[in-house]
């Protein structure tokens, strides 16, 4: 809730996730200023541009709302492309700092680039579900997470020699 009635049972909304709040003077158009570090319920950080797509959205703006959504998801694919090379090329390094025997870093550092190289899809598909969310549609990113684990399962099964602890033998 933005608001919530005082306590005092005079039913006075009193700001609980905005610092303030006003009424215009043709009594049509409420102004919410939010409170600094927000949170969901589920932890997450509430981010102003999903209420600027809820906006648009309402608003049947289109336009805008194509826009900022080509902005966001091109801002989290660069963003995932850069965090993945970076983390591409200090990975080997943490593995021998954090003390992975040398036998094993070679196995390790292959397993960890599999896993940085899906950065730059993770991040598009966060965005992309945060996008969904904020206009209301909240199954569609439920059954992309669905899809992507029975893919994932197959994948493994595909991918994975049983007959060794660690996979694949030599």
């Amino acid at each position: 809730m933005i608001t919530r009635p005082e306590s005092d049972y005079t039913l006075q909304p009193v700001p609980a996730i905005c610092d303030t709040y006003k009424l215009s003077r043709d009594k049509k158009t409420w102004t919410f200023t939010l409170k600094e570090n927000v949170m969901f319920s589920f932890g997450n950080v509430l981010i102003t541009d999903w209420v600027q797509y809820e906006r648009f959205y309402g608003a049947k703006d289109f336009v805008n709302l194509k826009k900022a959504v080509q902005t966001t998801m091109t801002i989290s694919w660069i963003g995932g492309l850069i965090l993945m090379v970076i983390a591409l090329l200090i990975a080997k390094s943490v593995l021998r700092w954090m003390g992975t025997p040398e036998n094993i870093l070679q196995l390790s550092c292959t397993y960890i680039w599999i896993c940085f190289a899906a950065i730059p899809f993770i991040m598009l598909y966060n965005f992309g579900c945060a996008i969904l969310r904020a206009v209301g549609d909240t199954k569609r990113p439920m059954y992309y997470l669905i899809f992507a684990g029975i893919v994932n399962v197959l994948l493994n099964l595909f991918h994975t020699d049983f007959s060794t602890p660690f996979g694949r033998s030599k």
